[in-house]
């Protein structure tokens, strides 16, 4: 079973598939994240519920695209981990499972934001109490520090470490490397000033998604070839 996988993840043609796949998606996931989640993480709480609540359906299709994104990325990584340097799969393996831990976090925090976090809103606004509405604000808080701080540092250092083997990879060309290299950085440097960015994470977000989507279909353009 575990030969066949291998076999199915080394195969070329299926590498350069998954990849493209997951580069649309993520591009995808630019026009959500721009249009809806900005407006979902901006303002007052009950401006953001008024906006949640006039715009359920279109909220949820975004949270669930940005979970896709992410699962997508997580996808890139495991497909890297047959097509890079074979020498360093023990350091892969490592940098793989921290981005599983960052998939499991992304996981819970979207399941709150999808579930929880209108029917929390929801019950905060009817009660209109301060407890109510401090509870709301803990949730608030926890979330902003999961999804801020902890997926993206994650994402981010398991990035890097690909990055560092993919310099060590002769079929990748170092412009790509380097091109890695500034995008997880940004990841990183992002994840440790969200507090004074705001809802400007997002548009920084998309920023390195729009630089991430041709560095993997060039990635799966060259190791097909190669």
């Amino acid at each position: 079973m575990k030969r066949k996988v291998e076999a199915i993840a080394e195969n070329k043609t299926f590498f350069l598939w998954s990849l493209r796949t997951s580069a649309c998606f993520l591009f995808l996931s630019v026009f959500f994240i721009l249009f809806v989640l900005v407006d979902v993480c901006h303002g007052s709480i009950a401006e953001r519920f008024t906006y949640i609540s006039e715009n359920y359906v279109l909220v949820q299709i975004a949270w669930s695209l940005n979970f896709v994104a992410l699962f997508a990325i997580c996808f890139v990584f495991t497909m890297l981990f047959f097509h890079l340097n074979r020498t360093y799969r023990p350091i892969l393996q490592m940098a793989w499972f921290i981005s599983l831990v960052a998939l499991c976090a992304s996981t819970l925090y979207h399941i709150i934001e999808i579930v929880l976090m209108p029917n929390l809103m929801q019950w905060s606004m009817s009660i209109s109490t301060e407890s109510a509405h401090d509870t709301l604000l803990v949730w608030d808080q926890i979330l902003d520090h999961l999804g801020g701080i902890f997926i993206p540092t994650s994402l981010a250092i398991g990035g890097l470490i690909y990055t560092g083997v993919m310099f060590q990879t002769k079929e990748i060309p170092s412009v790509l490397s380097y091109w890695s290299f500034l995008i997880w950085s940004l990841v990183l440097i992002g994840s440790f000033f969200v507090s004074f960015l705001g809802v400007f994470v997002l548009f920084l977000l998309s920023i390195v998604i729009l630089l991430y989507v041709p560095l993997i279909w060039q990635i799966g353009k060259i190791v097909k070839n190669s």
